[in-house]
């Protein structure tokens, strides 16, 4: 479902100069950075995950062990999901990882030391689907060999209360059936 650009806008800033809007219609959102839908669901489930995932950075629980995977979530998540062997277990060491998807997105939140990264990269969209007739087709082959993550924000652990404190106030106005702290 596409919300249309008339329905309620809130923001969520994440650094400076980026932030999630947040496309809202009666109980059902969609979230974009920039141009790119990064959820499409009920909004309260969003927020909840968003929330959750924000606090366990903030109690040391997603800190990524292997930097070398920075940025690259996103890639290895799709070699992976390619290989039916392979996907079990790189879900089990990285699932936690794992914010928001979409058919084409994937959003993953992580920390390395005292830095919070939220890495947005394309997801191949034929991983658990055939194309249908009408569609533009394109091989896994085609799409891994340009792949390119769209992007990947940081930003200072201090500013994760401010985040939480932001989500804690759109999930108070708007989610009001959850206890929230």
């Amino acid at each position: 479902m596409r919300i249309s650009k008339g329905e309620m806008v809130k923001q969520i800033k994440l650094t400076k100069d980026n932030y999630f809007d947040i496309h809202m219609s009666d109980s059902y959102a969609e979230i974009t950075y920039k141009e790119h839908i990064v959820f499409s669901d009920y909004f309260c489930e969003g927020l909840t995950v968003l929330y959750t995932m924000l606090c366990k950075i903030k109690g040391c629980e997603l800190n990524l062990e292997k930097k070398e995977l920075r940025g690259r979530l996103g890639y290895w998540w799709n070699k992976n999901t390619d290989s039916v062997d392979e996907r079990a277990a790189f879900e089990l060491a990285y699932e936690k990882y794992w914010l928001w998807s979409t058919n084409t997105i994937q959003t993953w939140m992580y920390r390395i030391d005292n830095i919070v990264f939220i890495e947005i990269s394309p997801a191949y969209p034929w991983h658990f689907v055939e194309p249908d007739s009408d569609e533009l087709y394109f091989s896994f082959n085609e799409f891994i060999s340009t792949y390119e993550v769209i992007d990947v924000l940081y930003f200072d652990i201090q500013q994760i209360d401010y985040l939480i404190s932001q989500v804690m106030k759109f999930m108070r106005e708007h989610c009001t059936f959850l206890e929230i702290e």
